[in-house]
């Protein structure tokens, strides 16, 4: 009797990240392809600059092969070149790509978590769209806002609109306590989860808003955050693939736990474990 040969659920690109999964919401699907360009471009930039250096180098060697093949070797010629090649790994690409690292990181960083942040909006309007029912409330709505729309489809979608603008004005704390009392919709599958998400938007707020300088709320509640002399923390290479894994984990779980809770169409997601196109 022949075995069904078993589907082996494919890798991820990036080590340590979870893999793709194999059906997802439209949303989700945008969050993913979106998630794997952003390190696609971090570790690329480091590539690039390391084959510069490495063509660099080569370039810098070809006439020394050249005299050696007519002329034979010569110390002259070798302290020659051993000082081009030491003065390439001094202030070639991959030096001026360490002191740029930082910034690099900052900016991959934010990218990465307004992804996240944009994929939870875009879920919370596909449900409200898909199921209206979530949208009751005691708020009353303007009658000149249900004139403006001759279907009640368009209705629903702006009120969907409406509402997911109403709730990005609120923390993810805050934000995950709504849904669970009102919809019971978990965004987190624990309240450690929930604590690490919470931790990483802040460490982005800091960025993007005060050059990631801590202030005295981030400090009594992170008081172990590790900072630089001036203050400000610190987002290593490191930083960026743990985080970055921690978030995908994230909107995977809560993609698939969505789309089951409230019968949401998925589809496959294009370039799954590969580069998308």
């Amino acid at each position: 009797m022949e075995r069904k040969r078993e589907r082996k659920r494919p890798a991820s690109r990036h080590p340590g990240h979870p893999a793709t999964p194999r059906r997802a919401t439209e949303p989700c699907r945008r969050f993913s392809v979106e998630h794997n360009r952003t390190l696609d471009l971090y570790v690329y930039i480091y590539v690039l600059a390391d084959r510069v250096d490495t063509l660099s180098k080569r370039w810098e060697e070809l006439p020394h092969k050249m005299a050696e093949a007519a002329f034979g070797p010569s110390d002259e010629d070798r302290k020659e070149l051993r000082a081009k090649i030491d003065a390439i790994e001094k202030t070639g690409a991959v030096s001026e790509w360490r002191k740029l690292l930082r910034l690099i990181s900052e900016m991959v960083y934010c990218r990465g978590i307004d992804n996240y942040l944009t994929y939870v909006s875009e879920i919370l309007a596909l449900v409200f769209r898909t199921r209206p029912e979530t949208l009751r409330s005691d708020e009353k709505v303007a009658l000149s806002t249900v004139l403006a729309h001759p279907t009640m489809e368009e209705l629903v979608r702006a009120l969907a609109e409406l509402k997911v603008h109403q709730l990005s004005y609120r923390g993810m704390e805050d934000l995950a306590s709504y849904l669970a009392s009102r919809l019971k919709w978990s965004l987190f599958v624990s309240s450690q989860e929930r604590d690490r998400i919470v931790k990483l938007v802040e460490r982005r707020n800091l960025i993007v808003h005060n050059r990631g300088v801590i202030n005295d709320l981030f400090r009594r509640r992170y008081p172990g955050e590790s900072v630089d002399r001036d203050g400000r923390i610190k987002v290593s290479v490191e930083d960026v693939r743990r985080d970055f894994a921690i978030i995908a984990r994230s909107a995977y779980s809560l993609d698939r736990r969505t789309a089951i809770k409230f019968t949401l169409g998925t589809g496959p997601i294009a370039g799954r474990g590969r580069k998308a196109g």
